[in-house]
């Protein structure tokens, strides 16, 4: 091998060796005074923690920075902390939080800034919420749009500013037909997924809003939980029902979705008349809607259905006093009978409801078990409030027939843990 090959093999050897050690880590930024007296705060022993904390919120809303910084990609807290020190954002009010969030989103914010920015309109809400999450959405990519990380801090950041700031339902209306439509998956979806009350009457508004777009409207609306359609307001189902007779098909379809998820009686007949609709799609919905809401296998011919919903009413007007009275007899074989009888009549199911729900409470563990399985069969949501109660029951038969009818009455599919089910009804 000569001189030159030699050197060259060196070299190389000497390059593939840097290569493996790889280059030199960059040494990560060193912490802000501030921040680095929060991080000894929050560590600090238990008894020396509270006055660490109370000298650092008395330096007042200077110490915001510091803390925007400790919920950063490049902050040593862990998530514990870093919860801590959103709370301590919250007690400096939203007009100085978000007077800071404003010059921190700056021109050209990066995506983590936005995401923080979100995550503590979550905590801090109040009033300016929806004007701060309007800002951190601006110019974000759409495929960020998508992530189920940035949707989840869009559902808590949405969720916040209409329970804590009674104009933000509004001028989200409002705003809603200017919004870039690459936002609207993401927001539909963070308040379809939130099912609170606020968020439900909310879809509702942006129904008659999004004249383009109402058809997305409609299908977040139908994803919403359960428990979340059972306390919308008559007025609300009188408009969205007009969906039932709108030219568009798609609408009609979505509606009929709706309708027979939220089991709003008053539409039985127009979604009667859709079995005979001019688009397939619609007539099949139409049909699963009324299976449901009915609880009946009847064919798809309509006149069969018009029969059928003329004796449930003469059912109602004539008998339904009757098989009530029957809930009151001393004979738990009597009581049984009677609520088996009405957990055949699910389509009038908020009539016979309050009277079936007071039998919960019977002595006999044979009548309580019945009227769970009768309360599952009529699949009311709101008796979930009553039914959770039973998880506790003394009879082990009577606990398990609560359960099965609390899934079956709202949808979720929790275990028997009565707190668990106590706090998934609350949240709605």
């Amino acid at each position: 091998m000569n001189r030159s090959m030699l050197i060259s093999l060196l070299l190389v050897t000497q390059v593939l060796g840097q290569g493996a050690e790889g280059p030199d880590e960059e040494a990560p930024p060193p912490l802000s005074e501030g921040l680095s007296q929060l991080v000894e705060a929050l560590r600090a022993d238990p008894q020396e923690r509270k006055g660490a904390m109370r000298e650092l919120v008395a330096r007042g809303e200077s110490i915001i920075p510091d803390l925007f910084a400790g919920l950063g990609p490049a902050s040593p807290l862990h998530e514990s902390e870093r919860r801590q020190l959103e709370a301590l954002l919250a007690r400096f009010g939203a007009a100085s939080v978000y007077g800071f969030l404003g010059a921190a989103l700056g021109e050209e914010p990066d995506l983590e800034i936005r995401m923080r920015t979100l995550r503590i309109v979550g905590v801090v809400g109040g009033r300016g919420s929806w004007s701060v999450l309007k800002r951190a959405l601006t110019g974000l990519h759409p495929h960020a749009l998508r992530s189920a990380t940035v949707t989840g801090n869009i559902q808590v950041a949405i969720t916040r500013a209409i329970s804590s700031d009674r104009s933000a339902p509004g001028s989200i209306a409002a705003d809603w037909p200017k919004l870039p439509t690459a936002w609207h998956p993401a927001i539909l979806k963070a308040l379809s997924q939130a099912g609170t009350r606020d968020a439900i009457r909310l879809l509702v508004r942006l129904v008659d809003r999004a004249e383009a777009g109402r058809v997305g409207v409609l299908a977040a609306l139908t994803r919403a939980p359960l428990l979340a359609l059972d306390q919308l307001d008559p007025h609300s189902w009188s408009s969205l029902c007009v969906g039932l007779r709108d030219p568009d098909s798609e609408v009609r379809y979505r509606t009929a979705q709706l309708v027979a998820r939220g089991h709003w009686v008053d539409s039985f007949v127009d979604l009667m008349a859709l079995l005979e609709d001019e688009d397939q799609r619609v007539r099949r919905v139409a049909l699963a809607a009324a299976q449901r809401m009915s609880g009946v296998r009847i064919g798809v011919v309509p006149s069969r259905w018009s029969d059928w919903y003329e004796q449930e009413s003469a059912w109602r007007d004539g008998r339904l006093e009757q098989e009530v009275a029957l809930l009151g007899s001393d004979d738990p074989r009597g009581v049984c009978g009677a609520l088996r009888t009405l957990a055949g009549h699910r389509l009038f199911r908020d009539v016979v409801l309050p009277d079936v729900l007071e039998v919960l409470t019977h002595e006999d563990d044979r009548v309580r078990a019945a009227a769970c399985g009768a309360l599952a069969a009529l699949g009311a949501p709101h008796a979930g409030h009553d039914l959770v109660e039973l998880l506790e029951d003394r009879e082990v038969d009577v606990r398990n027939a609560a359960l099965t009818a609390l899934r079956a009455v709202t949808g979720m599919t929790y275990g028997a843990d009565r707190d668990t089910w106590k706090a998934a009804l609350r949240r709605t």
